[in-house]
């Protein structure tokens, strides 16, 4: 195995907004039951649920879970993996399998350039590019985005950023 590393969480965006969808989520049940002669009571309540789903997401996708990185040589060549397992790694699934022979590029995608990570993001999804998010955190203000060649087809990874990985990742 040549690394290994757990994406750090950095920031603490999904927590923040999952406490304020909940907050809101409970604030509009409350006025439905202090009030009970609103009219369309039910489309208060039917927004308060989904405010409670946006909760659920937000703690299953970044509270409740990690992504573990490797870099392990095998036949000749070297993978890159993301497992994915829950907050205290148990758990674990491959969810991404690559080699990195299949990189087209590895760059930085990175907040403080100003708009290039929202730019970068649309174009991908302009070119209809497959794309998979196995970043720690909801908008990490820096991560590694690997352009894949998969068959006929480019994929975009998006991973939490690390110095090391990124160096490895860049030199191959």
């Amino acid at each position: 195995m040549i690394y290994e590393g757990i994406a750090e969480k950095t920031n603490q965006t999904a927590r923040k907004l999952s406490v304020l969808l909940l907050l809101g989520s409970a604030a509009l049940m409350l006025v439905t039951m202090l009030f009970g002669g609103i009219p369309f009571r039910w489309v208060f309540q039917l927004l308060a649920v989904g405010l409670l789903i946006g909760t659920v997401f937000l703690i299953a996708r970044y509270e409740s879970k990690t992504y573990i990185y490797r870099l392990i040589e095998q036949d000749g060549g070297v993978d890159l993996t993301v497992t994915e397992a829950n907050a205290k790694g148990r758990g674990q699934v491959t969810v991404c399998r690559i080699g990195v022979d299949q990189l087209l590029s590895c760059t930085t995608l990175d907040v403080s350039e100003g708009d290039s990570v929202k730019e970068t993001l649309a174009r991908l999804k302009k070119e209809k590019k497959k794309r998979f998010d196995y970043c720690a955190d909801l908008r990490p203000a820096k991560s590694i985005l690997l352009l894949v060649e998969d068959g006929d087809d480019e994929l975009a990874i998006r991973l939490s950023f690390d110095e090391r990985l990124f160096s490895l990742l860049g030199t191959r």
